[in-house]
Protein backbone atom coordinates (compact mmCIF):
# COMPACT_ATOMS: atom_id res chain seq x y z
CA UNK A 1 0.00 0.00 0.00
CA UNK A 2 2.78 2.40 0.96
CA UNK A 3 4.60 1.50 -2.25
CA UNK A 4 1.49 2.37 -4.31
CA UNK A 5 1.17 5.74 -2.57
CA UNK A 6 4.84 6.46 -3.21
CA UNK A 7 4.48 5.62 -6.91
CA UNK A 8 1.38 7.92 -7.12
CA UNK A 9 3.27 10.77 -5.45
CA UNK A 10 6.16 10.38 -7.88
CA UNK A 11 3.67 10.40 -10.82
CA UNK A 12 2.02 13.61 -9.52
CA UNK A 13 5.43 15.29 -9.17
CA UNK A 14 6.37 14.27 -12.71
CA UNK A 15 3.07 15.66 -14.06
CA UNK A 16 3.61 18.92 -12.16
CA UNK A 17 7.12 19.29 -13.55
CA UNK A 18 5.86 18.55 -17.05
CA UNK A 19 3.15 21.20 -16.65
CA UNK A 20 5.66 23.81 -15.54
CA UNK A 21 7.93 22.98 -18.47
CA UNK A 22 4.94 23.21 -20.85
CA UNK A 23 3.97 26.64 -19.54
CA UNK A 24 7.55 27.87 -19.78
CA UNK A 25 7.90 26.67 -23.37
CA UNK A 26 4.74 28.58 -24.51
CA UNK A 27 5.97 32.02 -23.45
CA UNK A 28 4.80 35.14 -25.32
CA UNK A 29 3.57 34.56 -28.87
CA UNK A 30 5.67 35.79 -31.77
CA UNK A 31 4.61 39.18 -33.20
CA UNK A 32 3.30 37.54 -36.35
CA UNK A 33 0.72 35.60 -34.33
CA UNK A 34 -0.75 38.71 -32.70
CA UNK A 35 -2.05 40.51 -35.77
CA UNK A 36 -5.68 40.10 -34.69
CA UNK A 37 -6.19 41.61 -31.20
CA UNK A 38 -9.83 40.50 -31.00
CA UNK A 39 -8.94 36.87 -31.79
CA UNK A 40 -6.02 36.98 -29.36
CA UNK A 41 -8.18 38.43 -26.56
CA UNK A 42 -10.78 35.68 -27.11
CA UNK A 43 -8.04 33.04 -27.00
CA UNK A 44 -6.76 34.42 -23.70
CA UNK A 45 -10.25 34.38 -22.21
CA UNK A 46 -10.68 30.70 -23.20
CA UNK A 47 -7.31 29.84 -21.66
CA UNK A 48 -8.20 31.61 -18.43
CA UNK A 49 -11.33 29.49 -18.14
CA UNK A 50 -9.22 26.33 -18.51
CA UNK A 51 -6.25 27.30 -16.31
CA UNK A 52 -6.74 29.61 -13.37
CA UNK A 53 -3.01 30.40 -13.09
CA UNK A 54 -2.39 33.84 -14.71
CA UNK A 55 0.23 34.04 -17.46
CA UNK A 56 1.99 37.37 -17.24
CA UNK A 57 3.73 37.04 -20.60
CA UNK A 58 0.45 36.58 -22.48
CA UNK A 59 -1.11 39.39 -20.44
CA UNK A 60 1.67 41.70 -21.59
CA UNK A 61 1.06 40.65 -25.20
CA UNK A 62 -2.67 41.37 -24.91
CA UNK A 63 -1.95 44.74 -23.33
CA UNK A 64 0.36 45.53 -26.23
CA UNK A 65 -2.33 44.51 -28.71
CA UNK A 66 -4.90 46.67 -26.97
CA UNK A 67 -2.52 49.64 -26.95
CA UNK A 68 -1.86 49.14 -30.67
CA UNK A 69 -5.60 49.00 -31.42
CA UNK A 70 -6.18 52.15 -29.35
CA UNK A 71 -3.42 53.95 -31.25
CA UNK A 72 -5.01 52.90 -34.56
CA UNK A 73 -8.40 54.22 -33.43
CA UNK A 74 -6.74 57.48 -32.39
CA UNK A 75 -5.18 57.83 -35.84
CA UNK A 76 -8.60 57.38 -37.44
CA UNK A 77 -10.13 60.20 -35.40
CA UNK A 78 -10.54 63.54 -37.24
CA UNK A 79 -7.72 65.94 -36.53
CA UNK A 80 -8.52 69.32 -34.97
CA UNK A 81 -7.74 71.02 -38.26
CA UNK A 82 -10.32 68.82 -40.02
CA UNK A 83 -12.93 69.69 -37.39
CA UNK A 84 -12.21 73.38 -37.73
CA UNK A 85 -12.40 73.14 -41.51
CA UNK A 86 -15.78 71.43 -41.42
CA UNK A 87 -17.28 73.88 -38.90
CA UNK A 88 -19.05 77.00 -40.27
CA UNK A 89 -17.13 80.26 -39.96
CA UNK A 90 -17.84 82.15 -36.74
CA UNK A 91 -19.80 85.38 -36.83
CA UNK A 92 -17.51 88.41 -37.04
CA UNK A 93 -19.30 90.06 -34.11
CA UNK A 94 -19.98 89.41 -30.44
CA UNK A 95 -22.06 90.90 -27.59
CA UNK A 96 -20.33 93.25 -25.15
CA UNK A 97 -21.48 95.37 -22.21
CA UNK A 98 -25.03 96.47 -21.49
CA UNK A 99 -26.49 99.87 -22.34
CA UNK A 100 -28.71 102.15 -20.32
CA UNK A 101 -31.42 102.29 -23.01
CA UNK A 102 -32.88 98.80 -23.44
CA UNK A 103 -34.67 99.73 -26.68
CA UNK A 104 -31.49 100.70 -28.55
CA UNK A 105 -28.34 98.85 -29.54
CA UNK A 106 -24.80 99.95 -30.27
CA UNK A 107 -21.85 98.81 -32.35
CA UNK A 108 -18.13 99.17 -31.70
CA UNK A 109 -15.91 98.33 -34.70
CA UNK A 110 -12.20 97.51 -34.42
CA UNK A 111 -10.28 97.71 -37.72
CA UNK A 112 -6.83 96.09 -37.69
CA UNK A 113 -4.32 94.87 -40.26
CA UNK A 114 -2.83 91.39 -40.62
CA UNK A 115 -0.41 92.13 -37.75
CA UNK A 116 -3.26 93.23 -35.43
CA UNK A 117 -2.11 96.84 -35.64
CA UNK A 118 -4.96 99.40 -35.57
CA UNK A 119 -5.92 100.91 -38.90
CA UNK A 120 -6.81 104.57 -38.59
CA UNK A 121 -8.74 106.61 -41.16
CA UNK A 122 -10.62 103.54 -42.41
CA UNK A 123 -14.06 104.49 -43.77
CA UNK A 124 -17.07 102.68 -42.36
CA UNK A 125 -20.68 102.70 -43.54
CA UNK A 126 -23.46 101.38 -41.30
CA UNK A 127 -26.98 100.86 -42.72
CA UNK A 128 -30.07 98.73 -42.21
CA UNK A 129 -29.64 95.27 -43.76
CA UNK A 130 -31.57 94.66 -46.98
CA UNK A 131 -32.68 98.24 -47.59
CA UNK A 132 -32.26 99.68 -51.07
CA UNK A 133 -32.47 103.29 -49.91
CA UNK A 134 -29.95 105.18 -47.81
CA UNK A 135 -32.25 105.86 -44.86
CA UNK A 136 -30.54 105.16 -41.58
CA UNK A 137 -27.11 105.04 -43.22
CA UNK A 138 -24.29 106.44 -41.10
CA UNK A 139 -20.68 106.99 -42.17
CA UNK A 140 -17.69 107.29 -39.82
CA UNK A 141 -13.91 107.08 -39.87
CA UNK A 142 -11.81 105.06 -37.43
CA UNK A 143 -9.70 106.98 -34.91
CA UNK A 144 -6.01 106.52 -34.14
CA UNK A 145 -6.77 103.28 -32.27
CA UNK A 146 -8.72 101.88 -35.24
CA UNK A 147 -12.10 102.18 -33.49
CA UNK A 148 -15.44 103.59 -34.62
CA UNK A 149 -18.57 103.55 -32.42
CA UNK A 150 -22.21 103.71 -33.53
CA UNK A 151 -24.95 104.32 -30.94
CA UNK A 152 -28.73 104.65 -30.74
CA UNK A 153 -29.33 102.02 -33.43
CA UNK A 154 -32.53 99.97 -33.62
CA UNK A 155 -32.17 96.26 -32.80
CA UNK A 156 -32.03 93.94 -35.81
CA UNK A 157 -29.80 93.16 -38.78
CA UNK A 158 -27.46 95.84 -40.07
CA UNK A 159 -24.97 95.95 -42.90
CA UNK A 160 -21.40 96.92 -42.10
CA UNK A 161 -19.10 98.15 -44.89
CA UNK A 162 -15.41 98.94 -44.40
CA UNK A 163 -12.97 100.40 -46.90
CA UNK A 164 -9.24 100.69 -46.29
CA UNK A 165 -6.90 101.14 -49.20
CA UNK A 166 -8.40 99.38 -52.25
CA UNK A 167 -10.08 96.64 -50.23
CA UNK A 168 -13.80 96.92 -49.48
CA UNK A 169 -15.35 94.38 -47.08
CA UNK A 170 -19.08 93.96 -46.37
CA UNK A 171 -20.67 91.84 -43.66
CA UNK A 172 -23.77 91.82 -41.49
CA UNK A 173 -24.16 92.27 -37.77
CA UNK A 174 -27.21 91.79 -35.57
CA UNK A 175 -27.78 94.31 -32.81
CA UNK A 176 -29.55 93.45 -29.56
CA UNK A 177 -31.53 96.02 -27.60
CA UNK A 178 -29.74 97.16 -24.47
CA UNK A 179 -26.36 95.68 -25.49
CA UNK A 180 -23.24 96.91 -27.22
CA UNK A 181 -22.07 94.70 -30.09
CA UNK A 182 -18.38 94.48 -31.00
CA UNK A 183 -16.90 93.50 -34.37
CA UNK A 184 -13.25 93.12 -35.33
CA UNK A 185 -12.48 93.43 -39.04
CA UNK A 186 -9.06 92.67 -40.49
CA UNK A 187 -7.98 94.74 -43.47
CA UNK A 188 -4.57 93.54 -44.77
CA UNK A 189 -2.04 96.22 -45.73
CA UNK A 190 0.19 93.96 -47.85
CA UNK A 191 -0.49 91.60 -50.72
CA UNK A 192 0.18 90.86 -54.37
CA UNK A 193 -0.45 93.16 -57.32
CA UNK A 194 -2.08 92.21 -60.62
CA UNK A 195 -1.42 94.19 -63.78
CA UNK A 196 -1.91 93.96 -67.51
CA UNK A 197 -3.96 95.31 -70.42
CA UNK A 198 -7.76 95.22 -70.87
CA UNK A 199 -8.83 94.89 -74.48
CA UNK A 200 -11.91 94.10 -76.54
CA UNK A 201 -11.60 91.31 -79.10
CA UNK A 202 -12.85 93.64 -81.86
CA UNK A 203 -12.38 97.22 -80.61
CA UNK A 204 -8.94 96.86 -79.09
CA UNK A 205 -7.72 98.33 -75.75
CA UNK A 206 -10.37 99.74 -73.36
CA UNK A 207 -9.02 102.85 -71.60
CA UNK A 208 -12.24 103.39 -69.61
CA UNK A 209 -12.64 99.79 -68.37
CA UNK A 210 -13.04 98.96 -64.69
CA UNK A 211 -11.37 95.79 -63.37
CA UNK A 212 -13.00 94.21 -60.31
CA UNK A 213 -11.94 91.41 -57.98
CA UNK A 214 -14.58 89.81 -55.75
CA UNK A 215 -14.85 86.89 -53.33
CA UNK A 216 -16.84 85.61 -50.33
CA UNK A 217 -14.87 84.47 -47.30
CA UNK A 218 -15.78 83.85 -43.66
CA UNK A 219 -19.01 85.86 -43.61
CA UNK A 220 -17.52 88.75 -45.62
CA UNK A 221 -18.02 89.91 -49.21
CA UNK A 222 -14.72 91.36 -50.40
CA UNK A 223 -14.19 93.50 -53.47
CA UNK A 224 -11.50 95.64 -55.06
CA UNK A 225 -11.60 97.69 -58.27
CA UNK A 226 -9.46 99.99 -60.35
CA UNK A 227 -9.86 101.92 -63.59
CA UNK A 228 -7.71 101.27 -66.63
CA UNK A 229 -5.46 104.05 -67.90
CA UNK A 230 -4.37 104.84 -71.44
CA UNK A 231 -3.99 101.89 -73.78
CA UNK A 232 -6.12 99.84 -71.36
CA UNK A 233 -3.35 99.34 -68.78
CA UNK A 234 -4.40 98.57 -65.23
CA UNK A 235 -2.79 97.73 -61.89
CA UNK A 236 -4.73 96.56 -58.84
CA UNK A 237 -3.58 95.71 -55.32
CA UNK A 238 -2.42 94.96 -52.75
CA UNK A 239 -4.54 91.79 -53.03
CA UNK A 240 -4.85 89.55 -49.93
CA UNK A 241 -4.07 85.85 -50.13
CA UNK A 242 -6.94 83.82 -51.58
CA UNK A 243 -8.96 83.20 -54.74
CA UNK A 244 -10.80 86.10 -56.42
CA UNK A 245 -13.19 86.29 -59.37
CA UNK A 246 -12.21 88.77 -62.11
CA UNK A 247 -14.76 90.87 -63.98
CA UNK A 248 -14.56 93.83 -66.37
CA UNK A 249 -17.13 96.48 -67.22
CA UNK A 250 -17.04 99.51 -69.49
CA UNK A 251 -19.47 102.39 -69.90
CA UNK A 252 -18.44 102.84 -73.52
CA UNK A 253 -19.47 99.33 -74.51
CA UNK A 254 -22.66 99.53 -72.47
CA UNK A 255 -22.84 95.96 -71.18
CA UNK A 256 -22.98 94.51 -67.67
CA UNK A 257 -19.79 93.26 -65.98
CA UNK A 258 -18.23 90.27 -67.75
CA UNK A 259 -16.48 87.40 -66.01
CA UNK A 260 -12.81 87.02 -66.95
CA UNK A 261 -11.82 83.98 -64.93
CA UNK A 262 -10.20 83.84 -61.50
CA UNK A 263 -6.88 84.63 -59.87
CA UNK A 264 -5.24 82.70 -57.02
CA UNK A 265 -3.02 84.87 -54.80
CA UNK A 266 -0.48 82.94 -52.72
CA UNK A 267 2.19 85.53 -51.91
CA UNK A 268 3.48 89.03 -52.62
CA UNK A 269 4.54 88.52 -56.23
CA UNK A 270 3.22 90.64 -59.11
CA UNK A 271 0.79 88.74 -61.34
CA UNK A 272 0.76 89.54 -65.06
CA UNK A 273 -2.72 89.05 -66.52
CA UNK A 274 -4.09 90.52 -69.77
CA UNK A 275 -7.89 90.54 -69.86
CA UNK A 276 -9.89 90.17 -73.06
CA UNK A 277 -13.63 90.76 -73.33
CA UNK A 278 -16.04 90.68 -76.22
CA UNK A 279 -15.51 87.02 -77.09
CA UNK A 280 -18.71 85.87 -78.79
CA UNK A 281 -20.23 82.92 -76.93
CA UNK A 282 -23.55 82.59 -78.81
CA UNK A 283 -24.44 84.02 -82.21
CA UNK A 284 -27.19 83.36 -84.72
CA UNK A 285 -29.66 84.59 -87.29
CA UNK A 286 -33.47 84.73 -87.15
CA UNK A 287 -35.40 84.31 -90.40
CA UNK A 288 -39.00 83.94 -91.57
CA UNK A 289 -39.81 80.21 -91.89
CA UNK A 290 -41.90 80.82 -95.04
CA UNK A 291 -39.94 83.47 -96.94
CA UNK A 292 -36.44 82.83 -95.59
CA UNK A 293 -35.92 86.59 -95.14
CA UNK A 294 -34.20 87.94 -92.00
CA UNK A 295 -36.45 89.29 -89.25
CA UNK A 296 -35.13 92.47 -87.58
CA UNK A 297 -36.28 93.59 -84.14
CA UNK A 298 -36.83 90.13 -82.66
CA UNK A 299 -36.46 90.27 -78.87
CA UNK A 300 -33.84 87.69 -77.90
CA UNK A 301 -33.66 86.78 -74.19
CA UNK A 302 -30.95 84.56 -72.78
CA UNK A 303 -32.36 82.86 -69.67
CA UNK A 304 -29.49 80.45 -68.98
CA UNK A 305 -26.68 80.74 -68.07
CA UNK A 306 -27.13 84.17 -66.56
CA UNK A 307 -29.60 86.66 -68.04
CA UNK A 308 -29.08 88.83 -71.13
CA UNK A 309 -31.42 90.62 -73.50
CA UNK A 310 -30.98 91.96 -77.02
CA UNK A 311 -32.61 92.41 -80.41
CA UNK A 312 -31.80 91.18 -83.89
CA UNK A 313 -30.29 93.78 -86.23
CA UNK A 314 -31.32 94.62 -89.79
CA UNK A 315 -29.81 91.33 -90.97
CA UNK A 316 -31.70 89.35 -88.32
CA UNK A 317 -28.48 88.61 -86.44
CA UNK A 318 -27.83 88.58 -82.70
CA UNK A 319 -24.78 87.92 -80.50
CA UNK A 320 -24.05 87.38 -76.82
CA UNK A 321 -20.48 87.71 -75.57
CA UNK A 322 -18.53 86.55 -72.51
CA UNK A 323 -21.00 83.97 -71.23
CA UNK A 324 -20.07 81.48 -68.56
CA UNK A 325 -19.92 77.82 -69.50
CA UNK A 326 -23.03 75.66 -69.23
CA UNK A 327 -26.29 74.81 -70.98
CA UNK A 328 -28.00 77.78 -72.58
CA UNK A 329 -31.69 78.59 -73.05
CA UNK A 330 -32.90 81.39 -75.35
CA UNK A 331 -36.38 82.82 -75.97
CA UNK A 332 -37.32 84.50 -79.28
CA UNK A 333 -40.41 86.69 -79.43
CA UNK A 334 -41.87 89.22 -81.86
CA UNK A 335 -45.44 90.35 -82.45
CA UNK A 336 -46.90 88.46 -85.41
CA UNK A 337 -44.55 85.49 -84.99
CA UNK A 338 -44.55 82.41 -82.84
CA UNK A 339 -43.02 82.44 -79.37
CA UNK A 340 -40.06 80.05 -79.54
CA UNK A 341 -37.74 78.54 -76.93
CA UNK A 342 -34.40 76.98 -77.81
CA UNK A 343 -33.03 74.60 -75.15
CA UNK A 344 -29.75 72.85 -74.40
CA UNK A 345 -27.34 75.21 -76.11
CA UNK A 346 -23.84 74.07 -75.18
CA UNK A 347 -21.64 77.02 -74.19
CA UNK A 348 -17.90 76.38 -74.00
CA UNK A 349 -15.23 78.93 -73.10
CA UNK A 350 -13.34 80.13 -76.17
CA UNK A 351 -15.93 78.75 -78.61
CA UNK A 352 -18.95 80.26 -80.36
CA UNK A 353 -22.24 78.36 -80.37
CA UNK A 354 -24.35 79.05 -83.47
CA UNK A 355 -28.13 79.22 -83.06
CA UNK A 356 -30.07 79.90 -86.27
CA UNK A 357 -33.84 80.09 -85.84
CA UNK A 358 -36.73 80.16 -88.33
CA UNK A 359 -39.94 81.68 -86.92
CA UNK A 360 -43.36 80.87 -88.35
CA UNK A 361 -45.94 83.63 -88.73
CA UNK A 362 -48.30 83.45 -85.78
CA UNK A 363 -51.97 82.60 -85.81
CA UNK A 364 -54.44 84.36 -83.51
CA UNK A 365 -55.69 82.43 -80.50
CA UNK A 366 -58.88 83.65 -78.84
CA UNK A 367 -59.45 82.22 -75.36
CA UNK A 368 -62.77 82.08 -73.52
CA UNK A 369 -62.30 81.09 -69.87
CA UNK A 370 -65.16 80.26 -67.52
CA UNK A 371 -65.65 78.35 -64.29
CA UNK A 372 -67.81 75.24 -63.83
CA UNK A 373 -70.89 77.41 -63.31
CA UNK A 374 -70.32 79.21 -66.62
CA UNK A 375 -69.20 82.46 -65.00
CA UNK A 376 -66.34 84.30 -66.75
CA UNK A 377 -62.89 84.10 -65.18
CA UNK A 378 -61.24 87.50 -65.23
CA UNK A 379 -57.75 88.80 -64.56
CA UNK A 380 -54.32 87.28 -65.17
CA UNK A 381 -54.05 83.57 -65.95
CA UNK A 382 -51.30 81.37 -67.38
CA UNK A 383 -51.50 79.63 -70.74
CA UNK A 384 -49.56 76.36 -71.01
CA UNK A 385 -48.44 75.32 -74.51
CA UNK A 386 -46.73 72.05 -75.44
CA UNK A 387 -46.35 69.77 -78.44
CA UNK A 388 -47.95 66.30 -78.27
CA UNK A 389 -44.61 64.76 -79.28
CA UNK A 390 -42.88 66.63 -76.41
CA UNK A 391 -45.32 66.42 -73.48
CA UNK A 392 -42.67 67.13 -70.84
CA UNK A 393 -41.55 70.41 -72.44
CA UNK A 394 -44.09 73.21 -72.19
CA UNK A 395 -44.08 77.01 -72.46
CA UNK A 396 -45.99 79.03 -69.90
CA UNK A 397 -47.03 82.57 -70.78
CA UNK A 398 -49.27 85.09 -69.08
CA UNK A 399 -52.50 86.42 -70.55
CA UNK A 400 -55.16 88.69 -69.06
CA UNK A 401 -58.83 87.84 -69.37
CA UNK A 402 -61.32 90.75 -69.59
CA UNK A 403 -64.64 91.03 -67.79
CA UNK A 404 -66.18 88.55 -70.23
CA UNK A 405 -63.45 85.98 -69.56
CA UNK A 406 -61.88 86.52 -72.98
CA UNK A 407 -58.17 86.88 -73.82
CA UNK A 408 -56.06 86.95 -76.95
CA UNK A 409 -52.67 85.43 -77.75
CA UNK A 410 -50.87 86.29 -81.00
CA UNK A 411 -47.58 84.38 -80.68
CA UNK A 412 -48.43 80.82 -81.69
CA UNK A 413 -47.78 79.27 -85.08
CA UNK A 414 -50.10 76.85 -86.91
CA UNK A 415 -49.76 73.29 -85.72
CA UNK A 416 -51.03 70.80 -83.15
CA UNK A 417 -50.65 71.67 -79.45
CA UNK A 418 -51.71 70.62 -75.99
CA UNK A 419 -53.25 73.69 -74.33
CA UNK A 420 -54.34 74.38 -70.77
CA UNK A 421 -54.88 77.42 -68.56
CA UNK A 422 -54.31 77.67 -64.85
CA UNK A 423 -54.55 80.16 -62.05
CA UNK A 424 -52.27 79.83 -59.06
CA UNK A 425 -50.82 76.42 -58.29
CA UNK A 426 -53.99 74.43 -57.66
CA UNK A 427 -56.61 75.56 -60.21
CA UNK A 428 -55.96 74.19 -63.69
CA UNK A 429 -58.17 73.35 -66.64
CA UNK A 430 -58.19 70.04 -68.44
CA UNK A 431 -55.49 69.83 -71.11
CA UNK A 432 -56.90 69.62 -74.63
CA UNK A 433 -55.29 68.90 -77.97
CA UNK A 434 -55.99 71.75 -80.40
CA UNK A 435 -55.09 72.11 -84.09
CA UNK A 436 -54.13 75.75 -84.65
CA UNK A 437 -54.73 77.01 -88.20
CA UNK A 438 -53.98 80.28 -89.93
CA UNK A 439 -56.20 83.16 -88.96
CA UNK A 440 -58.35 83.22 -85.82
CA UNK A 441 -58.76 80.16 -83.59
CA UNK A 442 -61.26 80.00 -80.73
CA UNK A 443 -60.66 77.76 -77.72
CA UNK A 444 -62.90 77.32 -74.67
CA UNK A 445 -61.42 76.56 -71.23
CA UNK A 446 -63.21 75.67 -68.00
CA UNK A 447 -61.40 76.24 -64.73
CA UNK A 448 -62.65 74.06 -61.87
CA UNK A 449 -64.27 75.88 -59.01
CA UNK A 450 -61.95 75.99 -56.02
CA UNK A 451 -62.98 74.29 -52.77
CA UNK A 452 -65.42 76.21 -50.64
CA UNK A 453 -63.84 78.24 -47.89
CA UNK A 454 -63.82 76.17 -44.76
CA UNK A 455 -65.15 77.57 -41.56
CA UNK A 456 -62.33 78.94 -39.44
CA UNK A 457 -61.51 76.31 -36.81
CA UNK A 458 -62.41 77.23 -33.29
CA UNK A 459 -59.70 77.19 -30.68
CA UNK A 460 -56.65 79.14 -29.59
CA UNK A 461 -54.73 81.24 -32.08
CA UNK A 462 -51.19 80.11 -32.82
CA UNK A 463 -49.79 83.58 -33.45
CA UNK A 464 -50.76 86.97 -32.14
CA UNK A 465 -49.29 90.20 -30.87
CA UNK A 466 -49.13 93.95 -31.11
CA UNK A 467 -47.45 96.03 -33.81
CA UNK A 468 -45.95 99.29 -32.53
CA UNK A 469 -43.95 102.17 -33.92
CA UNK A 470 -40.28 101.60 -33.03
CA UNK A 471 -39.66 105.30 -32.40
CA UNK A 472 -42.81 106.29 -30.47
CA UNK A 473 -43.96 102.97 -29.05
CA UNK A 474 -47.56 103.68 -30.17
CA UNK A 475 -49.70 100.92 -31.73
CA UNK A 476 -49.91 100.82 -35.53
CA UNK A 477 -53.42 100.24 -36.86
CA UNK A 478 -54.06 98.76 -40.31
CA UNK A 479 -50.67 97.03 -40.60
CA UNK A 480 -50.67 93.78 -42.56
CA UNK A 481 -49.07 90.77 -40.85
CA UNK A 482 -48.35 87.91 -43.21
CA UNK A 483 -47.27 84.36 -42.40
CA UNK A 484 -45.92 82.16 -45.18
CA UNK A 485 -45.94 78.46 -44.28
CA UNK A 486 -47.80 75.74 -46.16
CA UNK A 487 -50.32 78.38 -47.11
CA UNK A 488 -50.12 82.11 -46.73
CA UNK A 489 -52.24 83.74 -44.02
CA UNK A 490 -52.74 87.45 -43.49
CA UNK A 491 -54.12 89.50 -40.64
CA UNK A 492 -54.66 93.26 -40.26
CA UNK A 493 -54.03 95.03 -36.98
CA UNK A 494 -56.94 96.73 -35.23
CA UNK A 495 -57.02 100.22 -33.71
CA UNK A 496 -54.87 99.00 -30.81
CA UNK A 497 -52.29 97.42 -33.13
CA UNK A 498 -53.37 93.85 -32.21
CA UNK A 499 -53.50 90.94 -34.66
CA UNK A 500 -54.37 87.24 -34.44
CA UNK A 501 -53.69 84.43 -36.92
Amino acid sequence: MKAKLARAAVLVCLLAVAGVVWLATRGPSPPGERTDPKHRAAEVEDTIEEIETPRMAEGAAVAEDQASAAASRERRKPRPADTERAAPPPEPYRLAEGLADGSKGGLRVFVVDESERPWSEARIWFSRYGRDDLQGRVEKTTDASGVAVFTDAAPGKWQLSIRAGMLHRITKVELVGGRMTEATVQMPRTGAFMEGIVRHSEKGPLPDATVRLTRRKGGFSDSMYTSAAEEGRYRIGPIPVGRFRISVDSRTLGYPPRRCGEVQVVGLETIQRDLEVGKISVAGRVTDAETGLPIPGVAVTLQEPGYRTGNTDAEGEFRFADLQEGKGRIVFTKEGYELKFVHKIRIVAGETATVDVALHPAAVLHLHITDEQGRPVTGPVRLSISRPEEPGRSIGTGVVANEDGRAEFRKISPGTYNLAVYRGLETRSESQTVVIQRGVNNVEFVLPTGPEKKEEPKGPKVLGGIVTDSSTGRPVAGAQVQVQSFRRQTAVTDAEGRYDI
